[in-house]
């Protein structure tokens, strides 16, 4: 979706971009990845669609959290939040019916989740905080402006346990000095 006043405002996603090439090598390759970014780089997008084609595997949980509910969530018909982008490319996937991808019968979209039943997956939106993520045994987690979340910290430290059982964790930021820059510059030191 672009929300920049384009004529075409819903376009196929720039996958051909050097970097998201380059991320999603990383993504493929790595549990864990911090993304510092700056502004329209589309790396919101981009980890809304790792969680998109994660999520049409049998049997994962995937958790995106934002500093409130309602940032994760966001908004469908504007593609905004990772939920909201999720549930955004989930409508507009060419020939998804086909692929056995039909509203009602394959997924159900839900305020906070998109539940897949058939496949015994879902893509569940959470607030910030360490016992949201506890709470959960996920296959992968996006964690969407960490930098802006002061519970980032607690949510990093529950998460480890799904990490070292394989899940992904992937931060991605607009850079800003906080918890995630500090997990940033420990990835970084580690290398």
């Amino acid at each position: 979706m672009d929300t920049h006043g384009n004529e075409k405002s819903i376009r196929p996603f720039p996958h051909d971009r050097p970097h998201v090439h380059a991320m999603t090598d990383l993504w493929l390759h790595n549990q864990l990845i911090s993304i510092r970014k700056s502004r329209q780089m589309l790396m919101t997008w981009w980890g809304a669609a790792t969680c998109l084609w994660d999520v049409l595997h049998p049997g994962k949980l995937i958790v995106q959290q934002s500093k409130k509910l309602e940032d994760a969530v966001g908004n469908e018909w504007v593609g905004d939040g990772p939920l909201g982008r999720t549930k955004f490319m989930l409508a507009h996937i060419p020939g998804k019916s086909v692929i056995g991808l039909v509203e009602g019968r394959d997924y159900v979209k839900r305020e906070t989740h998109i539940d897949f039943k058939q496949l015994g997956s879902a893509v569940v939106a959470i607030p910030e905080g360490g016992s949201q993520i506890r709470q959960k045994t996920a296959s992968g987690i996006f964690s969407d402006e960490s930098n802006f979340q002061p519970e980032f910290g607690d949510s990093y430290a529950a998460a480890i346990p799904c990490i070292r059982g394989g899940a992904w964790f992937l931060s991605i930021s607009t850079a800003e000095l906080g918890a995630a820059h500090d997990l940033h510059n420990d990835q970084m030191a580690d290398r």
